[in-house]
């Protein structure tokens, strides 16, 4: 059985984007700084529509918040030639809450337009976010585990080289076996609700998502 359930109420949604006669001037201008910054348009607010608001109600009710990874404590090795490398290990994301929820809905609508399985699932995405019915577990409190080693290489100039990123990732597999299906279009589901479900990875957090 699936616990720790985080799903956005429908009233926390209704708040932010307005139904009815309800306007939210508030969230709807923080959602287009959000974009701008993400995208550099502000006109991809027209393309997001009402789930603009969602991704905000999505990403203020998650029990915990993103820390993104940094290179802390990174173990510095040199080369013979001065180049070097900088390591560090740890937990974090690669981007915020806010930043994953926007990108997910927007790639989610693109294949929302299409025909055929990836369409359908797409659709149903949508539809849950915009009902209030999309389910969001964090992964971690159900024996999934990760560990990012991140190291950066630098020519002895100090100029970047390049960079090597690896993840020690723990309990992924044995939950896919418990809690996911594949059905005969090869969509996950949940096995114990029968509806679409998707992993979605961000830096060393993991997060279920059932629709």
């Amino acid at each position: 059985m699936v616990s720790g359930i985080n799903s956005i109420s429908t009233s926390s949604v209704s708040l932010l984007f307005g139904t009815g006669h309800i306007t939210a001037t508030g969230p709807t201008s923080s959602a287009v700084k959000l974009l701008r910054d993400a995208t550099g348009y502000t006109d991809d607010v027209m393309r997001t529509g009402n789930a603009i608001g969602t991704i905000i109600a999505l990403a203020s009710e998650q029990d915990k918040k993103s820390t993104l990874f940094q290179m802390k404590n990174a173990v510095r090795e040199y080369g013979a030639n001065g180049e070097y490398t900088e390591t560090a290990t740890g937990q974090g994301a690669f981007s915020s809450d806010e930043e994953m929820a926007l990108k997910t809905v927007m790639h989610e609508q693109e294949e929302a337009k299409g025909s055929g399985p990836n369409a359908a699932r797409a659709q149903a995405y949508l539809k849950a976010l915009d009902d209030g019915t999309l389910q969001s577990y964090d992964m971690s409190d159900m024996g999934v585990t990760s560990t990012l080693t991140k190291t950066i290489m630098y020519y002895a100039d100090g100029r970047v080289g390049g960079e090597r990123v690896t993840f020690d990732t723990k309990g992924k597999d044995k939950f896919i076996a418990d809690h996911i299906t594949i059905d005969t279009d090869g969509m996950m589901r949940d096995t114990k609700t029968g509806k679409y479900a998707s992993i979605q990875q961000n830096g060393t957090e993991f997060t279920y998502l059932v629709y």
